[in-house]
């Protein structure tokens, strides 16, 4: 099965190019990309999201985190969201001890949960276990703070296949596209992305080199301007 990409915007503009250009099956985004992209906005938070939704569809997974800490709190959110956004979603819950417990009850709710910011394989054996659809693990993070995210990643992939967790893998956090090839060779089901980085992995420096090479042979034998079409 094809790795998945999912795109983090709360940009609408920023949503209808990824749709219109590349194959994103997926929408998300957290506290932060929703305060960055909306910042200055006239709509309320909700508007905006309702706006999302009725341009990706209502079957398009789309992730929407809580800001809550408490459990209850997170709980509440959800419920919040859940009466707001209509559609295929998935609501965001933390790797953390009220996380966990948020998430088993939004569970016994009938939520689709994804478990996000994941820094290492207790919080991913701990999302499984109480029944998180998915994982968010988030690599540059994890990088930053002087682990090794593909390993981290690896011994989860490894970890949920012993275990035969149904909990799905999605690699978060991700900064470049060297990045991007090296989780899906570690078996990632999605990877989260801006806008930007999928136009990196779309691409190669030595691409639009050797289109030049294809266009300059043929219009030396076919005429400047000539195509298929107009032969």
């Amino acid at each position: 099965m094809p790795m998945t990409y999912s795109l983090d915007s709360a940009d609408l503009e920023t949503i209808k190019k990824g749709i219109e250009k590349f194959p994103v099956t997926a929408f998300s985004m957290n506290p932060s990309i929703a305060a960055r992209d909306l910042k200055g906005s006239d709509k309320t938070f909700f508007e905006s999201i309702k706006e999302i939704r009725e341009t990706i569809g209502e079957e398009t997974d789309f992730y929407v985190q809580v800001v809550g800490q408490t459990v209850e709190e997170m709980v509440e959110d959800a419920q919040t969201i859940r009466k707001n956004v209509t559609g295929n979603l998935y609501i965001k819950i933390p790797a953390c001890a009220n996380g966990f417990k948020a998430i088993q009850i939004l569970k016994s709710q009938g939520f689709k949960i994804a478990c996000t910011a994941v820094m290492d394989v207790n919080q991913a054996l701990l999302a499984a276990t109480v029944g998180a659809d998915i994982i968010a693990v988030y690599v540059s993070r994890i990088n930053k703070n002087g682990g090794d995210a593909i390993k981290v990643l690896e011994d989860i992939v490894k970890a949920y296949r012993q275990l035969n967790c149904k909990t799905a893998v999605s690699a978060a956090s991700i900064k470049d596209p060297l990045t991007v090839e090296k989780v899906a060779l570690v078996g990632v089901e999605c990877v989260a992305v801006s806008y930007e980085l999928l136009e990196l992995c779309a691409t190669h420096p030595l691409t639009p080199i050797t289109l030049e090479g294809f266009k300059k042979d043929w219009e030396s034998t076919y005429g400047k301007g000539k195509k298929l079409s107009n032969l």
